[in-house]
């Protein structure tokens, strides 16, 4: 069925330093993020959580925390997406940490190979287990997917480097920053973006990616807010996005048909302060889907 929006969010925690993002999915329900959906008349599949799970005997692998287990638990979303999703569906996805990209996103662009990617992150998520200072798999997901690493036993899309744009980056580690730059991502800081104009930039994004007939998947870290209006993260990072300005981003990703898919990721309910996060990620979400509704509205 054409422009159905596919719901699936994955309890995912293994892949971050702390444990609390796999209670955000069921957090954002509560706050009414389905609702949403029914409140514009969007047609939707809901597909549930599915948890990322510790597994037994796992194969452990060097500086790359509980990899073992998420390579299995990843072999479950790259399944999920790829039977549940159709050609015209929108994926909507709430993770969860961002190693749930590699599913996600991995099984996208197994469809499509020329699938443009909008990075909101804070960081670079560009780290590999040979130069991670942490371990933590959130931040290698990116260079996996651009082909930086290969992972034994998971076969993913790949996706083309030059098509992927990092914005709201500003924290990136010493050796990550040397393996991006000799790629071909592109880097947008939150200075960079506000001195040519975030929503112009966006706007150019959104054009290039159509022009060469490629679909865009939105991949957004709650982290590249500030933390005075995102608090709910392991990974602030003062000096990001204002609230205004991600409504207004998420309004013109909302409107374009070259966007298919987004993700949230890096919410902590844990971190919170009461509530604050949960209530902005649903805001977003609402702009988002007002915007997107109404664009199919004017199809009709």
């Amino acid at each position: 069925m054409k422009n159905r929006v596919v719901v699936l969010g994955i309890a995912a925690e293994l892949g971050a330093k702390m444990s609390g993002t796999g209670d955000a999915p069921a957090k954002l329900r509560q706050a009414g993020i389905i609702e949403v959906l029914k409140k514009y008349g969007i047609d939707f599949k809901d597909l549930g959580d599915i948890k990322f799970k510790i597994r037994k005997n796992e194969r452990i692998i060097k500086n790359a925390k509980h990899l073992g287990s998420i390579i299995t638990n990843t072999k479950k979303v790259l399944k999920i997406v790829g039977s549940s999703v159709n050609e015209g569906d929108f994926l909507l996805v709430f993770g969860g940490d961002h190693s749930i990209s590699m599913g996600t996103l991995g099984q996208l662009a197994k469809a499509n190979k020329k699938i443009g990617v909008l990075y909101l992150d804070a960081h670079g998520d560009f780290n590999t287990p040979v130069i991670s200072p942490s371990g933590n798999v959130h931040g290698m997901g990116l260079a996996i997917l651009a082909g930086e690493y290969h992972l034994h036993g998971l076969t993913i899309g790949r996706v083309n480097p030059h098509l992927i744009s990092i914005l709201g980056v500003r924290d990136l580690d010493p050796e990550e920053k040397i393996l991006l730059k000799d790629s071909e991502v592109k880097l947008i800081s939150v200075k960079q973006a506000r001195k040519s104009g975030l929503e112009r930039y966006v706007k150019h994004f959104i054009s290039v990616c159509k022009k060469g007939d490629r679909k865009v998947h939105v991949s957004l870290d709650i982290d590249v807010m500030d933390p005075k209006f995102a608090p709910g993260t392991a990974t602030p990072v003062a000096g990001g996005f204002t609230k205004t300005e991600m409504l207004g981003i998420m309004k013109l990703l909302g409107e374009s048909d070259t966007v298919v898919s987004l993700e949230i990721v890096e919410v902590n309910p844990h971190l919170d302060h009461e509530g604050t996060t949960i209530r902005t990620v649903e805001e977003l979400v609402n702009v988002f889907f007002y915007a997107f509704s109404e664009r199919k509205n004017d199809i009709r």
